[in-house]
């Protein structure tokens, strides 16, 4: 398969729909198109897009509705939807075929409509749960100028989970505001059984299906506003 990653052309365009800021309700259309001249999309194209271009040809709606928790709040809620819709090039694969022993060639390609996001949020004071499927970024970094976090991927769509944790950053009792700590833990459960059967090359047997997600992280840093 073809790993060039020099791409050709490259155009997005973003229409946002009226906000409804009395009830915190957040509606947004985009739609993106790209064209590459191997048969994945190059890596800072695709990079830190949660899985939403994989081929090289692409061409793609994407709606979300969302409503943001206010941290500000004592206690806050939120949620969102997102649904992409497109078409997108296929890739050749190869797949050992067990009755003439030998290998041949199959094209798989993205959905033509997924779910990328749908998930329910609530919080209290510092701490937070959530369920669904939800895009994350990182506690640490600015996710418009990284190259992807410490720990968890940008570059696969969201799992569904549950997700424990701060808010943000919270001071650490008996410490005067000196030492904050921020932490998250999740566990979840990958739907991708039909993604591996469709792409397994059927060699050697092994198929990872019905797989657990654990995820957990602890930072601690000395509170910006103290010497």
């Amino acid at each position: 398969m073809k790993t060039r990653s020099l791409i050709m052309l490259m155009a997005f365009a973003v229409a946002a729909l009226p906000s409804f800021s009395q009830q915190g309700l957040d509606c947004e259309v985009s739609f993106s198109a790209g064209y590459g001249s191997g048969d994945f999309a190059p890596y800072y194209i695709s990079s830190l897009k949660n899985g939403r271009f994989s081929s090289s040809k692409n061409l793609q709606a994407e709606i979300s509705v969302s409503r943001v928790m206010n941290k500000g709040d004592r206690f806050s809620y939120g949620y969102g939807a997102d649904v992409i819709a497109g078409y997108a090039s296929g890739v050749g694969y190869e797949r050992f075929d067990k009755d003439t022993e030998g290998w041949v060639c199959h094209t798989e390609r993205p959905s033509s409509v997924w779910i990328q996001q749908l998930y329910g949020e609530v919080k209290y004071r510092g701490v937070f749960a959530s369920f669904g499927m939800k895009e994350h970024t990182s506690a640490l970094l600015n996710q418009r100028l990284t190259s992807g976090d410490l720990v968890e991927s940008g570059n696969c769509r969201p799992i569904p989970q549950l997700r424990m944790g701060f808010v943000d950053f919270q001071d650490i009792p008996f410490t005067n505001g000196w030492m904050q700590i921020q932490g998250e833990v999740s566990y979840g459960k990958r739907l991708d059984n039909g993604w591996w059967r469709d792409h397994y090359n059927y060699y050697n047997d092994y198929l990872p299906r019905n797989e657990w997600y654990n995820y957990k992280r602890c930072y601690f840093r000395t509170r910006p506003s103290e010497p």
